[in-house]
């Protein structure tokens, strides 16, 4: 997963800011470049689906577009006044992408559970609220009785979380994508989830600090992310359709960055 060793982090720490993200940002759009043909071939894919296999398919397209849709909202706010939020959908990226790994891992019949479980979670959600506010919660217990006929779990009235939670936690998570970088990037999971959950410290240093700063870290942390997820989607849903070029735009954008910080000596800037 790490990019730079310890000496190519510092030269990278060394540039200005501007110059960290004019070239994420043009990494990013080769990137997308490819995650958007992934995508629309994805969703072209669900549609010729057979209502057996529909759920597990509508897992794999929302899980792909959720995750892209996060990076896109990332490098947006990179462009007003709210780059310092990066750091929301940065964690959302990692969530999705962590669990989404391990689900790629799994058999097909641990797939399939996978799949069902997590539409059934949220429909009891959603029943849950409108049962909250009033409501009668009937079409989503009309939804979640439909589907459990693919998975054993109890009625919507008496299911807990629990039996629908199939995913293991985050730290369970960051061992099954890296054992060798687990420690590391569970301390990164940390560290997005001060911001998110709105921790005093983190918000008095998030103001101190630059916003171009805050938002360059959110897209750094997710970049070795967004290359995996377009392995991932290629290798086990697409056939390796776009194996040459998900192969070509990797050692790019490494190489873009690798670039950027070369044969430059250590120095800060005041």
């Amino acid at each position: 997963m790490e990019l730079f060793n310890e000496q190519e982090y510092a030269r990278w720490i060394a540039l200005p800011e501007k110059k960290k993200r004019k070239v994420l940002n043009k990494s990013f759009r080769l990137i997308l470049d490819i995650a958007d043909r992934e995508e629309s071939e994805i969703k072209a894919w669900e549609k010729q689906s057979d209502e057996e296999k529909k759920v597990g398919h509508v897992y794999v397209a929302a899980t792909v577009q959720i995750f892209w849709d996060n990076v896109r909202l990332m490098m947006h706010l990179g462009e007003d006044r709210f780059a310092n939020f990066a750091f929301y959908p940065a964690r959302t990226c990692m969530e999705t992408f962590l669990q989404f790994f391990y689900f790629c891992k799994q058999d097909q019949g641990k797939k399939d559970e996978i799949a069902v479980k997590e539409l059934l979670r949220s429909a009891l959600k959603y029943y849950q609220a409108e049962k909250a506010a009033g409501g009668t919660g009937d079409q989503y217990a009309d939804f979640y009785k439909f589907h459990t006929t693919l998975v054993s779990v109890p009625p919507i009235e008496k299911v807990k979380d629990d039996d629908l939670r199939l995913f293991p936690g985050i730290r369970k998570l960051c061992d099954e994508y890296s054992t060798s970088q687990a420690k590391s990037l569970y301390s990164i999971y940390q560290y997005l989830c001060e911001d998110v959950h709105g921790r005093i410290l983190s918000n008095v240093i998030r103001r101190q600090s630059e916003e171009a700063e805050n938002y360059r870290r959110s897209l750094i942390i997710i970049f070795s992310f967004c290359k995996d997820m377009l392995l991932l989607v290629d290798r086990d849903y697409l056939g390796t359709r776009f194996r040459k070029e998900v192969e070509a735009v990797i050692p790019t954008v490494d190489a873009m960055l690798k670039k950027s910080i070369a044969k430059r000596r250590f120095f800060s800037f005041g």
